[in-house]
């Protein structure tokens, strides 16, 4: 038939990028991050982006910009909810691949074509790729060399058993396979991609890092207050606790939470003995302080912290 492929022609491959946003000025900044990306011959891109705005935001934004190399398509969540938000992009995401990116974010020249040639040679179900934070000039050092923000996800080519949707490429036929969604209830409290990925993983899925998809996130002078930090490193030991802990047997709950307990202490101790002198290495204890101690918070039943 005319409309088959001949022999030796190359299979088109298709990638859907997928962007939950809320109309930040910074969309714009990723857009022309990813319409500058270098992808491999035969590669096909289109973007897709959930308007979490409650006034259509997006929209709005993107009805002066025109020129770009790729189609969007701009979907209405409207529930101040990332879940939602997140699986309204699922909903009509049609590519072989799934790449997801923050509307905080832009993309290295190099991210989707590192991200398409690892999954096409690996043959893994889901990718992640780290992230390099970019701190305001009046950021003070030691907060920079503590290094809040940067992701680092693993060794290239190891199994992770879970990842984040700042900086992932998933096969789209190994989440319908499992009818996968976002579980709504975790949207604003956060940990909803950990939670994700991690029931990917327990299907049999495999998920691998990757050191050369990179991407960059502008970090706001606000998220670099103690109290935020505090917030967001508890809240990802809760989360982690919740999401992967909760899954083990019960003899390897109660290890990881008797090394909880001694570590919340511990970690205390060296903040307390590095802040005369190292304030970076005494906020890189604190940061382990918080994350045990979240981890504690979930055995004790307690509230998760909300972020969004």
């Amino acid at each position: 038939m005319a409309d088959e492929l001949s022999v030796g022609e190359p299979r088109v491959v298709s990638v859907t990028v997928c962007i939950a946003s809320i109309g930040r000025p910074s969309l714009l900044i990723a857009l022309r991050s990813i319409a500058a990306c270098r992808v491999p011959a035969a590669t096909a891109i289109d973007v897709v982006i959930a308007d979490d705005s409650a006034n259509g935001a997006v929209g709005l934004m993107l009805a002066g910009e025109s020129g770009w190399p790729f189609d969007i398509r701009v979907v209405t969540s409207a529930a101040g909810n990332i879940s939602i938000a997140r699986n309204a992009c699922l909903y009509i995401a049609d590519g072989d691949y799934l790449a997801f990116i923050d509307d905080d974010e832009w993309a290295d020249a190099d991210w989707l074509v590192n991200f398409i040639e690892q999954a096409e040679q690996s043959g893994a179900d889901a990718i992640f790729g780290p992230i390099d934070a970019m701190f305001p000039a009046t950021a003070p050092n030691w907060i920079c060399k503590a290094g809040p923000f940067v992701k680092r996800v693993g060794l290239h080519g190891s199994e992770v058993n879970t990842g984040s949707t700042c900086n992932a490429l998933v096969r789209r036929k190994s989440i319908e396979r499992l009818g996968l969604r976002f579980r709504e209830e975790l949207g604003r409290s956060g940990g909803e991609d950990t939670d994700f990925f991690a029931r990917l993983h327990a299907s049999g899925a495999v998920l691998l890092a990757s050191e050369n998809a990179k991407l960059y996130e502008a970090v706001p002078p606000e998220r670099l207050r103690i109290g935020h930090l505090y917030r967001r490193y508890m809240r990802g030991g809760q989360t982690y606790a919740s999401i992967i802990i909760a899954r083990s047997p019960l003899i390897s709950r109660i290890q990881t939470y008797l090394m909880a307990l001694i570590k919340i202490p511990a970690f205390l101790v060296f903040t307390a003995v590095c802040l005369p002198f190292r304030k970076d290495l005494a906020l890189k204890c604190a940061f382990k302080f918080w994350l045990n101690t979240g981890k504690f918070r979930h055995a004790l039943g307690l509230q998760m912290f909300r972020l969004y």
